[in-house]
């Protein structure tokens, strides 16, 4: 498994669309409809100027050291060339809101072997320290 240098990636501008169109800025859980966030205007602006500028940021080995970092854009010779045991992560750097007690971060799994990938951009919620997916703003699922 290898996480890709930067997370330029074909569908983050749609998850992005995501947050520009929803029109309430209401998001609620799949799990339970209780559970739900709905932004400020000044937090929406704040979560999609950090994930654009993010969007250029690129990984170092010290970020995530229990990883291999892959500093190629041809991950499709990557995949087919380790499909049996390799998958490829993309990540976002976390986008911080609610005084650091709720992140945005995008995500993107692909398996060459099994023909499928999928992205999220999701809302994460800091439980006593420890950090769960908490509200799914997009998903995607590709074949590839």
């Amino acid at each position: 498994m290898a996480i890709l240098y930067k997370h330029q990636y074909v569908f983050y501008n749609e998850h992005l669309k995501e947050l520009v169109f929803n029109k309430t800025k209401t998001f609620a859980s799949e799990e339970n409809k209780n559970e739900k966030i709905i932004l400020t205007e000044s937090e929406r602006n704040s979560i999609l100027k950090s994930l654009t500028k993010n969007s250029s940021y690129k990984w170092l080995k010290e970020d995530i050291p229990n990883y291999k970092i892959l500093y190629s854009d041809n991950t499709r010779d990557f995949l087919k060339e380790n499909g049996n045991t390799n998958s490829l992560l993309i990540i976002s750097r976390p986008t911080f809101i609610r005084n650091g007690e709720v992140a945005v971060v995008f995500y993107s799994h692909t398996n060459y072997r099994k023909k499928i990938g999928g992205s999220d951009l999701c809302f994460y919620k800091n439980n006593n320290g420890v950090w769960k997916k908490w509200i799914v703003i997009s998903s995607k699922n590709t074949k590839i």
